[in-house]
């Protein structure tokens, strides 16, 4: 695994997966975005898939929506290391969505902070667990 990409692997494309996520998973709320997360178990090719949500009914113009989508995804994808070291080594696996709050488009600096302080507390709420 490549740990600075974002393969097809490490996206979530099922329904079941997504049907699965928002009816057992946990929340953590953090200003702009949202993240939806549920643990599953490990495995190697890709042992986090991740989805990225823009609200159509907030952002109307497809424009709009797909900016945010990708800076969200650049900022995950730079900094997923945080997660993936914890993964590897208490060998769990996640399926995430973070889902955008905001009422207007953050800039990438506002998007890249949320998504590191997110990515931390998820390694810190497995800890706990």
């Amino acid at each position: 695994m490549k740990i600075y990409t974002l393969g097809k692997t490490e996206r979530i494309k099922s329904r079941s997966v997504f049907d699965l996520l928002f009816e057992q998973g946990k929340n953590i709320r953090l200003g702009l975005i949202n993240t939806t997360f549920l643990t599953r178990d490990f495995q190697e090719e890709a042992p986090i898939q991740a989805a990225f949500i823009v609200p159509k009914k907030k952002f109307k113009k497809a424009f709009e929506r797909n900016k945010i989508r990708r800076r969200m995804k650049e900022a995950y994808r730079k900094n997923k290391a945080i997660l993936y070291d914890h993964a590897e080594s208490s060998l769990t696996g996640y399926y995430i969505a973070f889902i955008y709050n905001g009422q207007q488009i953050a800039n990438y600096k506002e998007i890249e902070e949320k998504i590191i302080v997110i990515l931390q507390r998820l390694t810190q709420a497995q800890h706990k667990v």
